[in-house]
């Protein structure tokens, strides 16, 4: 089974009010999701509908997390992108338990009548939550991968020797290095292992794997696991 990093009682946590209650798991998958709207890369998410969108930041010059006091078309979405003039590109909406129905669906359709693009994002369950950040390299090549253009060999299928070369060397360096971290923790104190292994408990953890910038909006509500700050 995949490793659990929080609880349901800790993902159902109402961070909200009592009148408009907001789950954790809510309010964590939007913050995610801010960040990385406001990051250089290219965003695309799978949707209530399991397909993949396109590039959330087409047209979008700046994104907010609406309120009663900012509204788009009477509605309150999580997520408004817009563009240089200000006016909504698309919306978006974190559905952690089912789609909108009701006065909430009328809305969103007659955003969609003016042009709104309402993109419905599945946050379920801790899983969906992790599929928010992809890993590292998903859909691209490593940075090595750029520093050389494949050779009429390769492109025939003859292995590029110097190449390989150059991959098995830094991955002996790499393997040299591991093996001084291996003698050096069989050598050093108990008392320094054991701060590794707190350390390593702790890159675990919910906010270091997933971690909010700074300048997240609300970032209080979503940090020590859940607890208020």
């Amino acid at each position: 089974m995949p490793h659990q990093m929080l609880t349901e009682s800790d993902w159902d946590r109402n961070v909200g009010t009592q009148a408009f209650p907001v789950s954790f798991l809510h309010e964590y998958a939007v913050r995610l999701l801010w960040d990385s709207l406001h990051s250089k890369n290219r965003v695309t998410v799978k949707t209530i509908d399991g397909n993949m969108s396109d590039n959330l930041m087409d047209g979008v010059d700046r994104v907010i997390i609406p309120d009663s006091m900012q509204p788009i078309g009477g509605c309150i979405p999580d997520l408004a992108l817009l563009d240089k003039d200000l006016r909504p590109v698309r919306i978006i909406e974190v559905i952690v338990n089912s789609p909108p129905t009701g006065d909430k669906m009328d809305k969103l359709e007659r955003l969609k009548q003016r042009g709104v693009e309402v993109v419905l994002i599945p946050v379920r369950s801790e899983e969906e939550l992790k599929a928010l950040v992809p890993p590292p390299f998903e859909g691209q090549q490593p940075n090595w991968a750029y520093e050389w253009t494949p050779t009429v060999f390769e492109q025939m299928g003859i292995i590029n020797i110097p190449r390989q070369r150059q991959i098995r060397t830094g991955q002996l360096g790499a393997d040299s290095k591991i093996e001084e971290l291996i003698h050096a923790l069989i050598q050093c104190q108990p008392e320094t292992r054991r701060k590794l292994v707190k350390v390593m408990q702790e890159m675990d953890s919910l906010e270091s794997r997933y971690p909010l910038s700074p300048k997240n909006p609300k970032r209080m509500i979503t940090t020590a696991n859940g607890s208020d700050s």
